[in-house]
């Protein structure tokens, strides 16, 4: 079960990681992120998307190391890092079933709700 939750996991980061690469080389796909507002995003929202890359690659490899994939050592650290992921997983269902933009809402809302079980999987491993 773990490892399935994992590969769901590190899938949707994936999926997630080229979605937000499209979002920053100029594609129009705003109306599915940051409340929809811009089919195109502006510089500072591209900003915003390159951190997420980032924290979706710290994240997957957080994930893979909970899981015991890379080694099998106890690391409070990794431990701490794949709840606090799950937490702000947890916040960004809340955040985009709110959002202004249906598209975000319909969209996210699930894959969002989907990471959050893998990852809760994974962390209670």
């Amino acid at each position: 079960m773990v490892t399935t939750a994992l590969i769901t996991a590190l899938v949707i980061l994936g999926a997630l990681t080229i979605f937000q690469a499209l979002l920053v080389f100029d594609r129009p796909l705003g109306e599915y992120v940051w409340g929809g507002k811009h089919k195109v995003l502006p510089e500072d929202l591209e900003f915003w998307s390159v951190v997420s890359i980032a924290a979706y690659v710290l994240f997957a490899i957080l994930l893979w190391r909970r899981a015991h994939v890379l080694d099998n050592s106890y690391h409070p650290v990794i431990v701490i890092s794949v709840w606090v992921f799950f937490a702000l997983v947890v916040i960004s269902i809340m955040l985009t079933a709110f959002s202004p933009s249906r598209k975000e809402r319909v969209m996210m809302t699930p894959v969002c709700a989907v990471l959050a079980v893998a990852t809760f999987i994974v962390a209670t491993s």
